[in-house]
């Protein structure tokens, strides 16, 4: 970790207390997914080369506080959030077990203003929690799959990370035009086929 990260123990923990750390790392071409236990630290983004990565944080236990500019944020079990590994940030954990997903830039370029924008905050509403419920899953599954499986489970996983995560709700006004007039045109043509199957 250290190209990306200074880490070292919190305060009070004696190197000879141990640091256990056990993980999976999966390659998913898109993304890359890594899940597992990590012991309590603290951490710093080390200054060097740009990194053009986001890292998708499911917290099942345990809890992460980051810092980066003038935001911070406290993850509790069950939060989701998003950071940019090119930006300057520290934080800590306690002893965590949770989900890390790097989403590399070039492959969310028509989504990468709305991934910025949504950096160090907690993600939250139906679609997250749906995108959590599918993490969940594909940790049990990547163990057994192919490597052209893996590929294409990477694919669906970018898209879904990039649905879920783009209609935040500061942005929802931008689509409403073309929904509504989508459900405008449903309806008129729902009440025509009424008219059209009608005896009188």
């Amino acid at each position: 970790m250290a190209p990306l990260l200074d880490v070292a123990l919190p305060e009070g923990r004696s190197p000879t207390q141990g640091f256990e750390v056990e993980y999976l790392t999966c390659n998913m071409g898109e993304v890359v997914l890594s899940s597992g236990h990590f012991a309590a630290q603290t951490f710093a983004r080390a200054p060097g080369a740009p990194v053009d990565i986001w890292s998708l944080f499911r917290v099942r236990s345990g809890e992460a506080w980051f810092e980066t500019g003038e935001r911070k944020i406290h993850a509790e079990p069950g939060a989701m959030f998003l950071i940019s590994l090119d930006d300057d940030f520290r934080g800590r954990i306690t002893d965590y077990d949770g989900l890390l997903l790097n989403l590399p830039r070039s492959a969310f370029a028509g989504v990468a203003e709305q991934f910025d924008r949504a950096c160090n905050t907690i993600l939250s509403g139906n679609l997250i929690e749906l995108l959590a419920d599918y993490l969940d899953t594909l940790e049990t599954r990547v163990v057994g799959m192919s490597s052209d499986e893996l590929q294409r489970a990477g694919r669906a996983t970018a898209e879904m990370i990039a649905a879920c995560i783009q209609p935040l709700p500061d942005r929802l006004q931008q689509p409403r035009g073309s929904i509504e007039s989508m459900l405008f045109e449903r309806a008129r043509l729902y009440i025509a086929s009424l008219y059209r199957d009608s005896p009188w």
